[in-house]
């Protein structure tokens, strides 16, 4: 079970709520004592270049530690995976890993909650190429996850726009709701 926690510290315990595809957030984070961080810091002991893997509740989502990020610790609803730098690139694992999605989803297992065993992710059949190719898929990917960023961004404007421009024409149905 994960430490209760405290209203505040600098101390902080993440889950898969602040796992999402390529982002790591803090948002409503669980504030640890340095104790209670000590002790979960020793199990996970997370650095730079680690690929974070959701396995439990929305499995399947995988982000990479950037070397800017406080330190933090996880709760077990998150895998920690050390690629070898000589064998593969953090990206790249992580960008494997997000292809599994579906393998991943239907190898999950529970009622209230879905989650799969660490020894399942370890059983993934994931290509490793060499590391130049690696390089060459990160930069595609990236460039396209970009490019998908951009639009949604897009979208959101564009459906403000549209907002925007129904109250202009028509009135606030919340302020002036038609009789």
């Amino acid at each position: 079970n994960p430490a209760k926690g405290i209203p505040d510290s600098e101390y902080l315990m993440l889950s898969s709520k602040n796992v999402f595809d390529n982002k790591i957030t803090f948002d409503n984070p669980r504030y640890l004592t340095q104790e209670e961080f000590e002790k979960e810091n020793k199990r996970t002991q997370i650095t730079s270049g680690d690929v974070l893997l959701t396995i439990v509740g929305t499995v399947g989502r995988a982000a990479v530690v950037d070397k800017d990020m406080p330190k933090f610790t996880l709760q077990r609803s998150v895998a920690i995976l050390h690629p070898k730098k000589e064998v593969c690139y953090s990206k790249y694992l992580m960008y494997a890993l997000q292809s599994q999605r579906s393998y991943i989803e239907g190898r999950a297992k529970g009622v209230a909650q879905k989650g799969i065993y660490l020894k399942e992710v370890s059983e993934l059949d994931l290509k490793i190429v060499s590391l130049e190719e690696q390089q060459i898929i990160v930069d595609i990917l990236d460039k396209v996850s970009m490019v998908i960023q951009q639009r949604k961004r897009e979208i959101e404007q564009l459906d403000d726009l549209i907002k925007a421009r129904f109250v202009e024409m028509f009135g606030d149905p919340k302020i002036n709701p038609r009789q």
